[in-house]
């Protein structure tokens, strides 16, 4: 309100200046004009017009929708969020990543020593060379058994050793691959002492729980990685609302830093109630070019359109309070501007409803930009007089 004061004070001076310079039949002709308005009506000159910096614009039809308000967060899809847990305890040989860190998919993150592992190495290739034996030894039973040669018993006999020794070695071929130890390398006879560990995907760790030399327990949480632009919406919308909401409808939002719901949504999940506040859970896809800047945690508001209706609209800013009812401004001819009381309706996307009066004429000029210099204009004439 200082800035329409400022415009005022200075319209009064262009007023004055503009009166002085005029001659005595002039300031008989404006005199008589302002003897003749209404107490909501106001003329400005051209100066005054310009230094206020009026614009107009007409009544425009716009399709307005029932609005379902919702709030919520921006989450992480939980197949985008991965913990990291060593399988069998062991020390740990390296840890420089932090929290905040960038990772990718395959890259390695930890590396863990223990004996067991050698033990575990050492096995396995006993195992598998005892396994081609047996397998020989089978395949020896099988074909004297066919010809009659041996008996039933020791086939079988041969027979489970082998596929008992096969299981055995197929275990610990998986126990290793879950060490991260390179069963290709281990079959030339390399042992290592570390097993390792490597990013399952890509993305940040958000947690980092050890320090290089500790001892890391089984199946402890070692890292967690999420990949932060795999996001979704995580709405919250009250019970006596969801009848409106249905899976695929357009979900507009906006972050808490936002003024207006230009990001876009799709619902894809309306779940149930679970306490006792009838809060519904409503899940939504993100449209992807509207992914950006966003972070997990966001807090976001949010609103689905429901039956749309034509209906007469102006900008928010062409509306003016004056002792708590709602007005319009119009321009007449020779910048002639009359206050018109209206009722507004419900606001969306920057346009606001308009109830107009009956005998409106929808093709008048509304001030549209700064309504309220106008509006203290037609004020302060009415206190002078």
């Amino acid at each position: 309100m200082k800035f329409n004061k400022i415009i005022y004070i200075a319209i009064v001076g262009l007023f004055s200046i503009v009166s002085c310079s005029n001659s005595n039949d002039a300031k008989e002709e404006k005199q008589t004009q302002e003897t003749n308005l209404a107490a909501n009506q106001i003329i400005f000159t051209p100066e005054q017009y310009k230094l206020g910096d009026i614009q107009t614009g007409k009544i425009q039809k716009r399709n307005l929708s029932d609005l379902i308000k919702l709030n919520g967060n921006v989450k992480v899809k939980p197949e985008s969020i991965v913990s990291i847990a060593i399988p069998f305890g062991g020390y740990l040989k390296s840890n420089s990543l932090i929290e905040g860190q960038k990772v990718k998919k395959g890259e390695l993150v930890a590396q863990i020593e223990n004996p067991l592992f050698i033990d575990m190495q050492q096995e396995y290739l006993k195992d598998r060379s005892q396994l081609t034996f047996l397998e020989k030894e089978y395949k020896r039973q099988s074909d004297l058994r066919k010809e009659e040669i041996n008996s039933e018993k020791s086939f079988q006999k041969t027979k489970a050793d082998y596929q008992s020794m096969k299981a055995n070695v197929q275990a610990l071929k998986k126990k290793l691959q879950m060490l991260g130890i390179s069963i290709k390398t281990l079959n030339k006879g390399e042992i290592c002492s570390y097993a390792n560990f490597y990013a399952p995907i890509s993305g940040t760790i958000s947690y980092s729980g050890a320090v290089k030399g500790q001892y890391i327990e089984e199946a402890k949480n070692l890292y967690q990685i999420e990949n932060k632009s795999d996001v979704y919406l995580s709405l919250s919308a009250f019970e006596n609302s969801i009848g409106g909401i249905e899976e695929g409808q357009k979900v507009m939002f906006s972050t808490s830093k936002e003024n207006q719901f230009k990001r876009e949504a799709e619902v894809t999940y309306t779940g149930i109630a679970s306490g006792n506040d009838q809060v519904i859970p409503v899940s939504c896809k993100i449209k992807e070019e509207d992914t950006k800047d966003l972070l997990s945690g966001m807090y976001v508001k949010a609103w689905i359109e429901k039956g749309k209706k034509l209906q007469d609209v102006l900008p928010n800013d062409a509306f003016v309070q004056l002792a708590g009812k709602d007005y319009i401004i119009i321009e007449k001819e020779n910048h002639l501007f009359e206050l018109v009381e209206v009722l507004k309706g419900k606001t969306q996307e920057n346009l606001t409803a308009v109830v107009l009066p009956s005998n409106f004429n929808k093709n008048e000029k509304v001030v549209v930009n700064n309504a309220y210099t106008v509006l203290s204009a037609i004020k302060n004439l009415s206190e002078e007089e």
